[in-house]
């Protein structure tokens, strides 16, 4: 979610000092030549630390990959040559976002990812996720569901059958996004939820509920991020078959992740939306307070209600799992590594198309009353039948769309 500033908040006493030693450190991190020294490392973790003390954890995790990747030696050449751009468009990202924030203008964490992914998987890791930038809000212990919504739906025991039956419904759907089997794992989640032995397993089964039935209305995308979390949730039912009291500190913030993601959607949609997930979020405080333990959809409200109905309280400004910037992603993204691994010389040439392509735009932009720039529409249609080509429908989808933009507007 954005990172904002209460009233008197300690961060404006320690941002003009991160800020000033964050760009203190910036030409020594690429413009050597040489490999950032160990004092650059030890700036880099006394910054981590000083926003790590006021609470900005997206900043905290990029400025340590930042520290971490100065001090990686056994890169190969194709790594050793990347790792000082990578450097730098880390370093730039951390420098807008906390400058934006010292600003008190919007600062989205999330801007920060392909930055942080970047830096991580040249460690050898491909563990980032979007959720490791996300400042929390909300208890995800303390989701629950009123009997009203779930007495409908049937307790379900662990065995083979059930067993067999979430498999199948959790296989199909990361293979096709229906959301009819989101709905079907929404039902089975609820049903492990009567037959959960303790109220943690309970209460995590519902908060799985919440977000399959979020998924199950078109309030969240099914990306790779969410397909990845099915997983967990399949990992849940077999660490409670072995005993296991609670889920799991990780499963439980990616779920709580999801679901905040999904709270404005919510409150833009339709009073009958997503019920289930509506009664999470309440639960949850990821929403103002509101009558989610109205009776079922079937039986007829009062008429005459005993208080006045609650007016709809504001959209809240929280992003979505994954929202790319279409320029930022393709000019700027291209630095990170794709979610397959693919030829170098795809990569490259695609690296190629982006480059022309911000050259195109930024001429294109900058271009005087008089002047006439060739539109960046051709470069564009070059990267979009490249990126098709290579399997990447989010590069594609993404320069397709500065390519309409370009062919509508006038040079």
């Amino acid at each position: 979610m954005p990172d904002t500033a209460p009233p008197f908040d300690p961060r404006q006493l320690v941002l003009p000092s991160v800020l000033a030693m964050l760009q203190e450190v910036g030409p020594q991190l690429t413009g050597s030549g040489q490999a950032p020294s160990s004092q650059v490392v030890q700036v880099l973790e006394q910054i981590a630390q000083a926003l790590d003390s006021v609470q900005l954890p997206g900043p905290v995790r990029l400025v340590r990959s930042l520290a971490q990747a100065c001090q990686l030696h056994d890169l190969d050449a194709e790594q050793a040559q990347r790792l000082p751009q990578l450097l730098q468009l880390a370093h730039g990202d951390a420098l807008r976002h906390l400058t934006a924030l010292a600003q008190n203008a919007p600062a989205d964490s999330a801007g920060l990812f392909d930055s942080y992914r970047a830096l991580t998987r040249l460690g050898g890791k491909d563990t980032a996720h979007p959720a490791d930038l996300w400042q929390p809000h909300g208890d995800a212990t303390r989701a629950s569901l009123p009997p009203a919504l779930t007495s409908s739906y049937p307790t379900l025991v662990p065995c083979d059958a059930v067993r067999s039956e979430l498999d199948q419904a959790m296989l199909g759907w990361v293979k096709s996004n229906d959301t009819a089997l989101a709905t079907i794992l929404r039902q089975i989640c609820l049903g492990l939820g009567h037959s959960a032995p303790t109220p943690a397993l309970r209460s995590a089964w519902q908060l799985a509920a919440g977000w399959l039935d979020a998924q199950a209305h078109g309030l969240l995308a099914p990306d790779i991020y969410a397909k990845r979390l099915a997983a967990r949730v399949l990992m849940l039912y077999g660490q409670q078959i072995k005993g296991a009291g609670a889920a799991t500190a990780p499963l439980l913030h990616e779920l709580l992740f999801f679901c905040a993601q999904a709270a404005p959607r919510l409150q833009a949609a339709p009073p009958d939306t997503a019920p289930i997930f509506a009664a999470i979020c309440a639960s949850c405080q990821l929403l103002p307070a509101v009558d989610v333990c109205a009776a079922p959809p079937q039986e007829t409200p009062p008429a005459t209600p005993v208080a006045p109905p609650l007016e709809r309280a504001p959209t809240l400004a929280i992003p979505d799992a994954v929202e790319l910037q279409p320029l930022a992603t393709l000019t700027q993204g291209m630095a990170a590594l794709p979610q397959i691994q693919v030829e170098t010389s795809i990569l490259h040439q695609a690296e190629r198309y982006a480059l022309a392509l911000q050259t195109a735009l930024a001429q294109w932009t900058d271009a005087g009353a008089d002047a006439a720039p060739a539109s960046p529409a051709f470069t564009a249609a070059q990267l979009t039948r490249h990126a098709w080509d290579a399997g990447w429908a989010e590069v594609a989808t993404l320069a397709h769309l500065i390519q309409r933009v370009a062919e509508r507007c006038p040079t």
